[in-house]
Parts: C-alpha cells; structure tokens; sequence
C-alpha cells in the first residue's frame, strides 16, 4: 500500500513537470516602442527656435525670424530610442510671414553607448534634404517627409536610459530672409514604426 502511494506521488509529481516545463512556452509579440528627445537648441543669426514635446515619439517645433540675417543654421540634436524598426518623420504645420527656404537634413549620426545595436548607426538611412516651406501645397494641406529610416536602435535599457539612444543632429538650413520681414514656421517631428524594414 505505501509503495503504491509513494508510485501514485511519483506519476503525480512527473505530470506537474511535464506540465511546468509545457507553460515556460510562451509566444508573441513585444509591443513597438519609441521615444523621441530632444536636447537644447541654439538660435541662430535672427531665428529663435522652441520644442514642445508631444507624448513620446513626438515634438512641435517653432522657427521664428526678423529678418536679421540672409542666412542661418539650427541644429536640434536629436535622441531615438526604438525595439522596432523606425522613421523619423517631418510635417509642416503651419507657415505665415515671408518665411524663406528652410531645408532639414539627418546628420552625424553616433550612438550614445554600449546599449545601442552593432547595426543601429551603419543601417540607418539618411533621406533626401526636405524643404519644409515647399511642402505646402495650394490647397492648404501640408505633406510629410521622411528624414531618416533604420533598425531597432536600443538593446537594453529604458526610456531614460543614458547609453541605448542614436545621436542624430537635425540640421536646418534657412537661406534667402527677406530683411525686415518676420516670419513664423511651425513643424512636427515625429518617429514611426517603419513599414519598410
């Protein structure tokens, strides 16, 4: 009777175990995830530029002129954190004044540290210069741009982590001010699970 016992406990204690080593398989899928930050911008010659973050992956930014200058270069130094395969987005939002030709182009591109994928900086793809003014068209809608696209950025880490980001420096190039003339430029930058990688 105790040999039974003790075999029933035995087969009792191998179909727990079956059954554990069964429920360690777990599938799915890791939910995107992405942040955008950015670090303090200089102004330039006759421009004041400001960023209001919006959520996450997001940020308006504000160009404002005097007409001061016939040329000028802001640069927004830019973080991306990403699990997932990404784009980095540009939409005019609005225009008024005489605002001159302003063109955006992704450059120096650098990891922040160990946390960052061997692959992030070599793959990501730098986009054609966009012209932000031109983007407005007659009807009054506004296109989106693409600045930059690549593959997972950050290995490890959080949001807040200081070494899992790509560094990006977004430059923007404003030619041709119109002397006396004030002028405003709102845009969004905004950073997207890619469908293309």
């Amino acid at each position: 009777m105790l040999a039974a016992c003790a075999l029933c406990a035995s087969g009792a204690h191998a179909a727990l175990a079956q059954q554990d080593r069964a429920a360690v398989r777990i599938t799915g899928a890791v939910s995107p995830a992405l942040k955008l930050s950015t670090v303090r911008i200089t102004d330039g010659a006759g421009v004041h530029a400001t960023v209001e973050v919006s959520g996450l992956d997001s940020a308006i930014v504000t160009l404002e002129g005097n007409g001061q200058g016939s040329a000028a270069r802001i640069t927004i130094p830019l973080e991306i954190r990403t699990n997932v395969a990404y784009e980095l987005k540009e939409e005019t939002l609005y225009a008024e004044g005489c605002a001159p030709d302003v063109i955006a182009s992704a450059n120096s591109i650098r990891a922040s540290g160990a946390g960052v994928a061997p692959k992030a900086i070599d793959e990501s793809k730098k986009q054609e210069p966009i012209n932000f003014t031109g983007q407005m068209n007659p009807t009054g809608q506004q296109n989106a741009g693409v600045l930059i696209t690549g593959p997972r950025v950050s290995l490890a880490g959080n949001f807040t982590s200081s070494n899992n980001a790509l560094l990006v420096n977004l430059d923007i190039d404003l030619n041709n001010q119109t002397r006396g003339c004030r002028w405003r430029l709102v845009f969004r930058l905004s950073l997207r699970q890619s469908p293309r990688l």
